[in-house]
């Protein structure tokens, strides 16, 4: 007869033990489904608020800049204008890089440097670039496409020499 008592009360506290179990879960599902029907949905529309709000301020701040930018051109070709010798040298740059030979032959490489199309060895070749660059050389208010075509005639020479 104890024995059934004892099996009695063990049921009866499984059973309770299960039902707060289940209220528990009940508890917490009701939870979460006020959270996902009453919280939720304002946070997610502050968050796309907040976004809306900031590709607007980035838009606004980017014609701002662009609106900016445009005044700074304007005045650039304001000042651009109102110096002539700008334009002067500009043009004269112009006028010197399309005056440049093109290197694309050996006699074309060989005129340029001012050697002969034949019986000239490396130190010459060297002696005579480095006389034509004094002069060619941008940093000392040279012509840079002349330069440029200084070094393309030593290269062209150099190569087909075999002294690369």
């Amino acid at each position: 007869m104890e024995f059934i008592i004892v099996l009695f009360f063990a049921l009866v506290i499984g059973a309770g033990i299960i039902f707060a179990v289940i209220g528990i879960l009940a508890v917490l599902g009701g939870a979460a489904l006020l959270f996902v029907r009453f919280v939720l949905p304002p946070l997610l529309l502050t968050a796309a608020a907040l976004t809306l709000r900031g590709a607007a301020a980035a838009t606004i701040i980017t014609i701002a800049t662009i609106r900016e930018m445009t005044g700074h051109a304007a005045r650039g070709v304001a000042i651009w204008e109102g110096q002539p010798h700008w334009q002067q040298q500009a043009q004269e740059r112009v006028r010197q890089e399309q005056s440049v030979p093109v290197i694309d032959s050996w006699e074309s490489a060989c005129t340029l440097l001012g050697l002969p199309t034949e019986g000239f060895a490396k130190p010459e070749l060297s002696r005579a670039y480095r006389q034509a660059i004094v002069t060619a050389h941008p940093d000392v208010g040279g012509n840079p496409a002349l330069a440029k075509a200084l070094n393309v005639a030593r290269d062209l020479i150099r190569q087909q020499q075999g002294w690369a």
